[in-house]
């Protein structure tokens, strides 16, 4: 076989574009009455994820958006239509998705969950935009962990979706389903080029 032709080959086979991420199933969460705390619950979840919900209120009024602050009593919807609007837990009948998405903010909460089970692990924090920093974490929540700095021993509530990366010494990282599903598949592909790469006399250069 052509060896220039089989390089093609297998680059182009590598060069395949893996599957994003995994969408949930459409789904919806409807309450007959005021239930604040359910509905705090189900909003904070939807909000570490990527991807637009409809909000339907008791007075039959709706808006589909992305979700924005969460407080303890109401979050903001970043809508198409009317940029940010402030909506009340208590006001809210129903939450419909249709294509919600694991993002890098639910996976440092799987991450920062372990770390506060091992409170002597000292963690390595890094917000966007800003320094390292080095402490523990005492608490994770479904939006925020607490974040005692190793320095000053000062605590601080951080936001998962503020954070661009949470290590720490043997905590390994989390995929995403789609990126363990391209590992795997990228392994398997390169089994059966290995002997069409000695027959090639290809060397790695």
């Amino acid at each position: 076989m052509n060896r220039h032709l089989t390089f093609a080959i297998l680059f182009g086979l590598l060069a395949i574009p893996g599957q994003p991420a995994s969408a949930q199933r459409p789904g919806s969460m409807v309450w007959d009455t005021s239930n604040p705390e359910a509905v705090r619950r189900e909003i904070a979840e939807i909000a570490l994820q990527r991807g637009d919900i409809r909000i339907v209120l008791d007075n039959q009024s709706a808006m589909t958006g992305k979700i924005g602050r969460v407080g303890d009593e109401d979050f903001v919807v970043g809508t198409h239509e009317a940029g940010d609007v402030t909506v009340h837990f208590a006001s809210v009948r129903g939450v419909y998705w249709t294509g919600l998405r694991e993002t890098k903010a639910s996976r440092l909460r799987s991450t920062a969950r372990d770390l506060a089970n091992h409170s002597g692990v000292v963690a390595r924090v890094r917000l966007r935009n800003h320094p390292e920093m080095a402490g523990n974490i005492t608490e994770a929540r479904q939006l925020s962990f607490t974040f005692v700095d190793q320095q000053s021993a000062v605590g601080q509530q951080l936001d998962y979706r503020d954070v661009e990366r949470i290590s720490a010494p043997g905590i390994a990282p989390k995929l995403n389903v789609s990126e363990i599903f391209q590992n795997i598949a990228l392994g398997l592909l390169m089994l059966p080029l290995f002997p069409l790469m000695l027959l090639i006399g290809w060397d790695g250069c």
